[in-house]
Parts: structure tokens; sequence; C-alpha cells
């Protein structure tokens, strides 16, 4: 896994720009309305913003091209994000106070692009409109089940965006909570699945610096968890919720 920091005059930075942007603007926007409870309208909830580079009503002027920007359920991903106490200044300081962010090349078949943000606490990939169509329609169970599970395992969705450049392409992306600690060194990392199909690195994938090791790698490492008796039942059964109250299924 190969790191490169994005900032001015990055080939990337255009595109950075208006994610960042249209976040700082839109985010913003929906902090400070009043804490209230959420109706079936906020997860169809959407806001537009059109970024011209003299600005209007609703945006600010900027340097860069025009673009416009989409904001989806904005309500509902800020109630999340609170839900894990990420509140709405920390979460603009962390992805914009810069305008830079961190970008990885992995060897995801997806083919998506990861950003971490500047301080590693959240990531930005970009993703498919089916993908994001996926999320949206998941939306409510998904929301249900992190408000009456403050622990679960589920990947911990906090936006998702769509970029419209001047090209006309839109770019969905959405923002993840990191799970791997910021202030610790991290000598391995597994994306297990639970099945043995394909699941093993090659051998020039784990010649690569932080690369990234699959089930099979785990079974012939004869890796474990060491959790201990008590925190060993307690992982089983959020195991079980995240399992039985699965949103996307």
């Amino acid at each position: 896994m190969e790191a490169t920091t994005i900032s001015q005059g990055h080939e990337s930075f255009d595109m950075i720009f208006m994610m960042l942007m249209g976040m700082r603007t839109a985010v913003g926007k929906f902090a400070n309305i009043s804490t209230r409870e959420l109706t079936a309208a906020d997860f169809d909830q959407q806001w537009d913003g059109d970024f011209r580079s003299g600005g209007s009503a609703d945006t600010p002027a900027h340097g860069n091209n025009d673009f416009r920007f989409r904001e989806y359920a904005p309500l509902v991903f800020r109630q999340i994000r609170e839900r894990f106490g990420v509140m709405t200044e920390d979460y603009l300081l962390s992805l914009t106070s810069e305008y830079v962010l961190v970008e990885m090349f992995t060897n995801s078949k997806s083919g998506s692009f990861f950003f971490y943000s500047a301080d590693c606490r959240f990531i930005l990939k970009t993703c498919s409109k089916r993908e994001a169509a996926f999320l949206m329609a998941a939306l409510p169970n998904y929301h249900a089940h992190l408000m009456e599970n403050r622990f679960t395992l589920l990947c911990r969705f906090f936006g998702l965006h769509r970029v419209t450049p001047r090209s006309g392409k839109h770019v969905y992306f959405v923002v993840m909570g990191n799970v791997f600690p910021i202030d610790r060194p991290v000598h391995e990392r597994y994306d297990l699945k639970g099945s043995t199909l394909g699941r093993e690195t090659t051998s020039a994938e784990r010649l690569e610096p932080g690369g990234v090791c699959k089930d099979v790698d785990w079974i012939k490492k004869g890796r474990r968890l060491h959790l201990g008796a008590d925190k060993k039942r307690r992982l089983l059964v959020q195991i079980r919720k995240d399992w039985c109250g699965y949103p996307f299924c």
C-alpha cells in the first residue's frame, strides 16, 4: 500500500478540492439545525449546491473550476456521527482545515480510490452510483441498527456525497471512520472475508510495504485473537447482533 499526500499542484488536487469544499459547505449548513426526531423525509433529503467560481447565495467564491455538489441525508448522517462522538466542528477540522488528503493506492478489485484525512481519522472512498443507491436504500435500517448498538462492528458511514465537475461525470464517495489506531504502528493488516476461495496474497503482494493480508495468510501464519473470556463473550454477542440485524440483507 503506497501513500501520496495530495495538496496544491498535485494532479488530483482539483477533485479533492471539490470534494472537501462541497463537504465543508454542505455539512456546515446542517450543523446548527436543532436536534429532533428524524422523519421518513429526512432519509430522502438531498442538498444541491452550485459552486461557481464567483460564488452564489449558498456557496462561497473560490479560485477553481465550477462544479456541483450533492449532499445525501445530511441530518441522518449527522446523527450517526454524533452517535459515535464525532462532532461537526472536529469532523470538518479533520477533513477540510487545509484541503489536504492522503491518497492510498491499493490492489482493490473494485477500482475505488481511498483517501485519508490528514490526521488519518477518516477515510474517503469513491463508489459507484449503484453502491450509493444501495446505501441510501439500506439507510433507515442501518441508522436504526447503529442507534441501538453503540458497539456495533459494522463499518461506520459518516456521509454520502456526489461531486460533478465541468466534465459532467458524477463522482460518488462516502466518508468512513478509520478503524486503525492513529497513535500506534500497525505491523500487519488483514482483509478477512470469511472465505478461503482466492483469499491468499500473491508473492508480489507480500513484498509490498504495508500490504494487506487475506484469510489464507491468517490461517497459514497461525494467527489468533487473544481477548480473554469477557471480551470474547462481548465480541460474540455483538457479532450475533450485527449478523441478525444486518441492515443490508
